[in-house]
Order: structure tokens, then sequence, then C-alpha cells
């Protein structure tokens, strides 16, 4: 007797512990389809900001998710007197404010391209620079050494693109961006072959009087060498930078038609098949520079020293007329990149005096 009255007594608190036992099933799907939104509102708003600002807010909305949903289900399940009341209330509660979270957690992005003023600062400021820009490019054509002129405009519009695409939102940010990455390799190149053509002219290029010993000119050789290897460097910039934006861009999930179109503006301004031309015309300048080394090398001890660095042979000397032969190409060549340096400027008046 007393074990029938046992079991009945278990029974009954099972019944009764069933009666409270919360029902995690009904509302696993509904808390799935809340992470799902909010996760769904995050990844929309990943083109405009960056990877660890979109981890940041993923970990976040998830976290608030739970915060919001299983606590306060857990809660209701225990005050619930029923098993459907408490599976009904848990399921309701979990869609309500996980559909709430998501909510929020859009509204806390930044907007999607409502506000350019970023963008139009920037683009003011270029177009503030460009009568600057004009100038170093008619002295330049007019013979002036202006390299570290246009390196420091290169600095400053670089520091303008950083700080614009740190203020901008949505799209503008995506562009400014990955105009930011180009123009940082660009300017490394630049630097670097600004920096190899003043270790050059400060050895003295071809001046025949800064050869203290035929040492010397292999010296001079290797400052040609690094030239060089800088100058190619840019060559490769410039060949693939166009490919390159738009390959950042679409890295940023810009589509592609759109990046492709925005490189090709962007290359309407850089003219980067000029500036690889230019660039390449400056290859041959080297080679012919490696000739006139060379040239002093064969002729050491013949040539002496004459005004302005020239070296002086005595007469009819086979390696004087190999001689002339480099300075009539170095003036074939100096022709050519005045041409290049004319057709970028007046490809670039031209792309200014458009509508």
């Amino acid at each position: 007797m007393e074990k029938s009255d046992d079991g009945k007594r278990s029974r009954g608190r099972q019944r009764a512990s069933s009666k409270f036992q919360p029902h995690w099933w009904a509302a696993v799907p509904l808390i799935l389809l809340a992470v799902g939104i909010v996760v769904r509102s995050v990844m929309d708003l990943s083109a405009a900001v960056d990877s660890s600002q979109l981890f940041g807010r993923i970990s976040v909305g998830l976290i608030v998710l739970l915060l919001v949903t299983v606590f306060p289900a857990w809660v209701v399940f225990q005050l619930s007197r029923s098993q459907l009341a408490g599976s009904v209330a848990c399921a309701v509660l979990c869609l309500t404010l996980g559909l709430l979270v998501a909510a929020t957690a859009h509204r806390a992005g930044p907007p999607p391209d409502r506000d350019h003023e970023a963008m139009r600062s920037f683009t003011e400021s270029l177009a503030e620079r460009r009568p600057q820009v004009d100038r170093l490019l008619d002295r330049a054509l007019a013979g002036e050494q202006v390299r570290h002129e246009e390196l420091a405009i290169l600095e400053d519009t670089l520091a303008q693109v950083q700080e614009a695409a740190h203020a901008a939102t949505g799209n503008d940010r995506v562009v400014l961006k990955s105009l930011q990455v180009i123009m940082a390799e660009m300017y490394q190149v630049m630097s670097d072959l600004s920096a190899e053509l003043d270790a050059l002219e400060s050895a003295g290029g071809l001046d025949v009087s800064t050869f203290t010993g035929i040492d010397s000119i292999a010296d001079r050789r290797s400052l040609i060498d690094r030239f060089e290897q800088a100058n190619d460097a840019a060559i490769r910039y410039y060949a693939d930078v166009e490919a390159n934006l738009r390959a950042e861009m679409m890295r940023r999930r810009v589509p592609e038609s759109a990046a492709r179109q925005l490189a090709a503006r962007w290359a309407e301004g850089a003219r980067p098949v000029l500036m690889v031309q230019l660039r390449q015309n400056d290859h041959r300048i080297l080679t012919a520079w490696r000739g006139f080394l060379n040239t002093y090398r064969d002729g050491w001890g013949v040539w002496e020293v004459g005004e302005d660095g020239i070296a002086l042979w005595p007469g009819n000397h086979p390696l004087e007329a190999r001689e002339e032969n480099l300075w009539k190409e170095i003036d074939s060549l100096a022709e050519e990149e005045l041409r290049l340096l004319q057709r970028l400027v007046e490809s670039r008046r031209a792309r200014v005096a458009k509508p």
C-alpha cells in the first residue's frame, strides 16, 4: 500500500514537473530566424565598414540577441502555468525581440549614401589643386626638375584621401578606401623612384669630374641599376593600376560593372598609359647612360676632364665617335619625353574642359 502511494506521489511529481518543463524546440526555429535577420542586416552593411568593424557589429548583435531573447524566454517558461502557454509566449517573445534587435542593428549602421559631404570635399580640394599641378607640368615642359614638388602634392593628396575615407559613409567610403590603397602604392613607388634618382644625381651622374678612379665608374653603374629597378617598379605599377583599382573595389563588394566604370573614370585623369610610356622612355635613357659609362671605362686614361664635367678626347678617337652617338640618342629621347609630357598636359586640359 505504501509502495502504491509512493508510486502515485512519484507520478504526480513527474506530472507536476512536466507541467513546468519548457519546450525549447518550439522556440529554436524562431531564435534561428531572429539570428538570421540580425546577421543579414549586418551583412548588408559590410560594404560600408571595415572587416574589423563588421566582425564587431556581428558579435555585438548576436550577444544582444541572446540576452534579449533567451533570458526573457526562460523567465516566461518559469512563470508559465501550462506547456502551451509557455511555448507560445517564448515563440512570440523570441520573434518580437529578434525583429527589434535586427532593426536596431540596422539603424546602428552608417547611412548608405545619403551624405556625400566627404566625397564632395575631396573632389573640391582636387579641383582647387589643379592650377598648381598645371603650373608644375608647364615647368616640366620647360625642362625644370619638379619631381620633389610633384611628390609633395602626391603626399598631400594621399592625406586628403585618407581623411575623406575616414569621414565618408556607404559607397563613397568604399570607393575612397579603394583609392587610398592605390594612391598609397603610387606614393611609395614614386618616392622610391625619386630617392634613387636623387642618389644618382648626388653622386655626379655623368659628370666625369666626379670619377675618382675606374672603380667609381662601377659604383655609378650600380646606382643606375638601382634607379632602373625603381623605374621598372613604376612601369609595373602604372601598367596594372586600373585593374588593381577595379580588383580592390570588387574585394570590397562593389559590383564588377560599377568597379570597372569607376576605375576607367579614374584612369582618364591619371593617364596610366602615358605614365608607362614616360617611364619606358626613361628606361631607354638609362640604357644610354650605361653606354656612356662603358665608354668612359674603356677610355680610362685617354680622355681628360673638360668644362662642365665633359670628357675631352684626343683628335678622331673612336671612343669619341661612340660618345657622340650616345649624346644624339639622349637628345632624341629627351625630345620624346617632351612630346609625351605635352600629350599628358593636353589630355589633362581636354578632360578639364569637358562639360
